[in-house]
């Protein structure tokens, strides 16, 4: 479809309650418009914001402390991240929220 919201697993995200970031530094995982759709999801849940519900774990990326641009973000199929995107910047003031929160995910220290 069209619109990524309608995913079997945004709908799974949408149910959760709590969510795991794992680190590692092998690869940025912002650098992937799917993870950065999770954590989009994860902040429009109120994930991101509610105390105990958004863990983060394992090492920040020393060599990428840059600030996050989803629209840099990487897509298998170009036409996800399309797709993604366009949602995301749908909804006023949205992106650079996005952008500020995945951020501060991304710098925190666990």
């Amino acid at each position: 479809g069209d619109d990524p919201s309608d995913a079997p697993f945004t709908r799974a995200l949408s149910r959760a309650d709590k969510m795991l970031v794992v680190r590692n530094r092998a690869c940025e995982l912002y650098d992937r418009i799917w993870c950065c759709w999770e954590m989009y999801m994860a902040l429009e849940n109120g994930l991101v914001t509610k105390p105990g519900a958004l863990m983060v774990t394992g090492p920040p990326n020393r060599f990428s402390m840059k600030a996050v641009d989803i629209a840099q973000a990487n897509a298998s199929n170009e036409d996800d991240k399309r797709k993604i995107l366009s949602h995301i910047m749908s909804k006023q003031n949205t992106y650079d929220r996005v952008n500020e929160k995945l951020t501060q995910v991304k710098l925190f220290r666990s």
